[in-house]
């Protein structure tokens, strides 16, 4: 889908940058694989997306450390 950016402000959001900036995503609610490479990955659930912004916020990701975590990792 894309690749996260650094976090944005204290709630855990990330910045979200998808591969095809045209494309329409709807990415709330949806179960992806996030990690640095396809080896590497883990199960997450996106709680919330806003695509005027792209800013993603996972699920059980509730500070800016943790979100800082999933910084540069991809979306599978």
């Amino acid at each position: 889908f894309g690749t996260l950016g650094r976090p944005y402000k204290l709630l855990g959001e990330l910045h979200f940058f998808p591969y095809n900036s045209e494309s329409q995503i709807f990415l709330k609610n949806l179960n992806v694989k996030v990690g640095r490479n396809e080896k590497n990955i883990d199960d997450m659930l996106i709680e919330e997306f806003r695509p005027e912004s792209n800013l993603i916020k996972f699920k059980n990701i509730d500070s800016r450390e943790l979100a800082c975590s999933l910084s540069k990792n991809k979306l599978f």
